[in-house]
């Protein structure tokens, strides 16, 4: 990182990339990987991690929450008051992502309800008390891709990416495995820091660093949770989001979900309630890259009758965190 801590060169940038394909690999293999000194990888990181210009996170599964909700919103707002609106949405303690949409008046947010008291709560009390509010339209996640998670910078060549394929894999398994207390403790500490030792997660729930890198492993393989690294991707030369509704006929929702997730663009795909039914966030380099996505990738899908984009103005929260 050069100068300005939110300037990035291209070591940062590949670090970064490193990261975003394994965030708790070693700085060892980081360096070898990306071609340069741990004692860079070290020093780089350090400031990256430190000043959260780079977040290493977990975050949960709602498809293996017992009795959760996960909800996409879309909330209008009065004139001039979106931010207030965004910030008010991003303090709910159950919200995982919340974007303000470019056209000023519209809020998209990801909420994981506990329960449908809560539900109810969130969409009989909660809202309706946003003064600055003036409709909102709600959409219940169906099923979610896991292959569209965790958009990931492609700034590393095959080889590189070969090397830092992560040991251990997110692959949702049905049914989920049980979760003890331990396990809920270690799913704390990682949202806290994805990358904190074994020999941390260890001493803070009382067992052994064995035991602890095998469960972690198993609630990464079972799907219970999944790492991200989560990074503003202008650093990373990513100018241009956007949140895409498509109405796509049920028929077709596996295989226009399935070609989505697939590819290097999207950072959420799912297949929802409502006549948009299906919702995915995409990250290109620019309106032109964009562009290519929607007349290539979905130009080719006839089951796909029709959609809408809603180019991201700002993002106000990531993978349960509040950004600065």
């Amino acid at each position: 990182m050069t100068g300005d801590r939110h300037t990035l060169d291209d070591v940062d940038r590949r670090l970064v990339a490193a990261l975003q394909l394994d965030g708790r690999a070693s700085w060892g293999r980081i360096a070898a990987a990306i071609g340069v000194s741990e004692r860079t990888v070290v020093r780089r990181a350090g400031p990256l991690l430190g000043t959260r210009v780079v977040r290493v996170t977990a975050v949960r599964n709602p498809m293996c929450l017992p009795g959760v909700i996960p909800l996409v919103l879309r909330l209008r707002c009065k004139p001039g008051r979106t931010p207030l609106v965004a910030d008010a949405v991003a303090a709910l303690a159950n919200t995982i992502e919340v974007l303000y949409l470019d056209g000023g008046d519209e809020v998209y947010a990801v909420v994981f309800v506990p329960g449908p008291h809560r539900q109810r709560s969130l969409l009989l009390k909660d809202l309706p008390a946003m003064s600055s509010v003036t409709s909102w339209r709600t959409h219940r996640l169906l099923k979610i891709f896991p292959e569209s998670l965790g958009w990931r910078a492609p700034l590393l060549d095959e080889e590189q990416t070969g090397a830092l394929a992560p040991a251990v894999v997110f692959r949702p398994a049905e049914p989920p495995p049980d979760q003890d207390d331990t396990d809920l403790r270690l799913i704390e500490l990682l949202i806290a820091d994805g990358r904190a030792p074994y020999s941390d997660l260890a001493r803070a729930t009382g067992i052994s660093e064995s035991t602890a890198r095998r469960k972690v492993a198993r609630l990464l393989t079972g799907g219970v949770l999944r790492l991200a690294t989560e990074v503003d991707a202008e650093l990373l030369g990513y100018r241009m989001e956007a949140v895409l509704w498509l109405s796509v006929r049920p028929a077709g929702l596996t295989h226009v979900g399935e070609l989505l997730a697939a590819h290097p663009a999207t950072r959420l795909v799912a297949v929802t309630s409502g006549s948009a039914n299906v919702v995915a966030t995409l990250i290109t380099r620019d309106v032109d890259e964009l562009y290519r996505v929607l007349t290539g990738t979905l130009g080719e899908l006839p089951d796909v009758s029709q959609f809408e984009l809603t180019p991201v103005l700002r993002a106000v929260k990531r993978a349960g965190t509040v950004l600065g």
